[in-house]
């Protein structure tokens, strides 16, 4: 996987989680800080590795 496939998947990551959690900040790892209730511990891990 190169840069450009994972900033991208990181992006369509953030705009779902605006879109479906009504989430919002600028970055992934601020999202993930205001949904650690929202979403299940596997995926907080999964986002946090992500970001």
């Amino acid at each position: 996987m190169d840069q450009d496939e994972l900033t991208q998947q990181i992006e369509e990551v953030r705009g779902l989680m605006a879109e479906r959690l009504r989430l919002r900040g600028a970055t992934l790892e601020d999202q993930v800080r205001r949904a650690k209730r929202l979403l299940p511990r596997t995926l907080v891990r999964e986002a946090q590795y992500l970001a």
